[in-house]
């Protein structure tokens, strides 16, 4: 029993990294699909930004512009003294209403944005759950299939007796902490 608890315990081992090794690289992969989608959130949220900012530059451009000529518009249509308040007021108006819709399209476009980003982070999380999910499915049914065959190891494991360790304990202890320390994930072995 010994011999065959110790390729038990190698078997599970290989197993467990093999299972390790490709949670790893789903994670890994998860991390970069964040990584990419926060960039590229940042890249068109700076384009946003930028197209915004140039268009307020211009409004301010054109509001100048407006009280520069004002006075020179109203002399050519035979208006003379100068502009009033009321025309001051109204150019200034102008500039406000035209620099309130311009933030009001740049945070529109900037939380839908945010709303993609955080859609598509939500998307590669499920895919690293899901993935997750199918491992330990996965891992569940190659331990029943393993222990079904080898039901004289499996009975000596279910008894706590194979592969004892130098610390008392049995090989189905360990490798239960190790792969499965849920209590269903025990019972589900158990019943197999």
């Amino acid at each position: 029993a010994p011999a065959a608890s110790g390729a038990y315990e190698r078997l599970m081992q290989v197993y467990g990294a093999a299972l390790d090794a490709q949670r790893a690289q789903r994670r890994a992969a998860y991390e970069a699909a964040v990584r990419e989608q926060q960039q590229l959130y940042e890249q068109n949220a700076a384009k946003v930004n930028s197209a915004a900012d140039k268009a307020l530059r211009e409004a301010y451009i054109n509001k100048m512009q407006t009280q520069r000529t004002l006075g020179q518009q109203m002399a050519a249509q035979g208006l003379n003294g100068g502009y009033s308040e009321t025309t001051a007021a109204g150019v200034q108006n102008n500039y406000g209403n035209a620099r309130n819709a311009l933030e009001t399209e740049r945070s529109g476009q900037l939380n839908d944005l945010n709303i993609t980003l955080q859609n598509n982070i939500a998307a590669a999380r499920k895919i690293l759950d899901t993935g997750n999910a199918g491992d330990y499915r996965q891992y569940l049914t190659d331990v029943a299939k393993l222990i079904a065959a080898n039901p004289t190891q499996s009975l000596s494991m279910e008894q706590g007796g194979a592969g004892s360790t130098g610390s008392g304990k049995g090989l189905y202890e360990l490798y239960m902490a190790r792969f499965c320390p849920s209590i269903s994930c025990m019972s589900y072995i158990r019943k197999c």
